[in-house]
């Protein structure tokens, strides 16, 4: 694992060499820069048990506010890309966690998965796993990428 600050804010990136098995989560990061305030990466990745084509990617993308319907529609064009240009982009799981409401575990968020955006809760287990296996950080706010 690699840290560094970048020079231009006072954003800290950590970059893990468990997430260059999911090049989906790079892409992901790029595309969210300019709304996401971090991108959290758990599940297999983090614990190190992720096959490709057989396990999926949880994400989890602390935005600054909650995504009206136009954000939403983006999401979705997003993922849908992702999923037609990475062979297990399909894989990819996101919940979009808004500031505001990460701390209430049974507040539904906006989430991503098997081809669709619906809302549920992020779960006092998810929460757990992310804490305890978290496989990577990054301050978005500014838009900055993580040097490599």
């Amino acid at each position: 694992m690699t840290t560094g600050a970048d020079s231009r804010s006072s954003s800290v990136c950590i970059v893990d060499s468990r997430l260059d098995l999911a090049p989906e989560l790079e892409e992901l990061s790029r595309a969210l820069a300019a709304r996401a305030v971090g991108l959290y990466v758990g599940g297999s990745i983090a614990s190190r048990d992720y096959r490709p084509g057989v396990s999926d990617i949880d994400a989890v993308a602390l935005v600054d506010k909650p995504p009206r319907p136009a954000v939403r529609d983006e999401i979705i064009a997003l993922h849908t890309r992702l999923a037609e240009s990475h062979r297990h982009g399909e894989a990819l799981h996101c919940v979009y966690v808004p500031l505001t409401d990460a701390v209430d575990p049974a507040r539904r968020h906006w989430t991503w998965a098997f081809g669709e955006l619906f809302r549920r809760p992020l779960s006092r287990i998810a929460r757990a796993e992310l804490l305890a296996t978290l496989s990577w950080s990054s301050d978005l706010s500014h838009g900055h990428g993580c040097p490599r």
